[in-house]
């Protein structure tokens, strides 16, 4: 029928004679499209274009409309993937200094040292603009449910399992 790779490019003629007309000065469009008028009116042209538009234009809206349906489909099957693969691919977002933190515990398996978890942090590729992050770190961690400090500068990530869930504690209350 007819060629996919056809079909952008018939759009793309179009769109680019359009912004052709549009970047002309105006007094110029006026008389591209007064000429274009008159010739249309012209009663020989006017009758070769009845001639071929009953000739060739059943052929043509239906070549156009099939064209214009397998276009829209797929653009709605370009957006679809487009929106499918977004969801798919995490976002490049930055990574906070929590992120960077609990990655770092993880690595550690236990108890660390502020500076060992900030070392660690660095080596991941954590960067930070503040003049004292240890400091900064240690405000960081102290705010967050997830460490524990167990001793002088020494940081711990707790197990999930440790972690405190209103929902279960309401659940266990009411198996007891």
């Amino acid at each position: 029928m007819c060629h996919r790779r056809n079909v952008p490019a018939v759009f793309r003629f179009f769109k680019s004679g359009f912004d052709w007309l549009t970047r002309r000065p105006i007094a110029q469009q006026l008389l591209i499209v007064g000429d274009a008028r008159s010739v249309r009116e012209h009663p020989r042209i006017k009758a070769r274009y009845k001639q071929l538009w009953d000739t060739f234009g059943p052929v043509l809206l239906q070549t156009l409309s099939a064209l214009l349906l397998e276009y829209g489909e797929n653009a709605l099957k370009a957006k679809n993937a487009a929106a499918i693969l977004k969801a798919t691919i995490p976002s490049g977002r930055r990574r906070t200094a929590l992120m960077y933190a609990r990655g770092a515990c993880t690595q550690a398996n236990g108890p660390s040292d502020l500076s060992a978890i900030y070392q660690r942090m660095v080596a991941s590729g954590y960067r930070t603009r503040t003049s004292d992050p240890l400091s900064y770190l240690r405000r960081v961690l102290a705010r967050h449910s997830d460490f524990n400090e167990v001793g002088s500068q020494q940081w711990v990530l707790l197990p999930p399992r440790w972690r405190f869930d209103p929902d279960a504690a309401v659940s266990n209350a009411h198996a007891v």
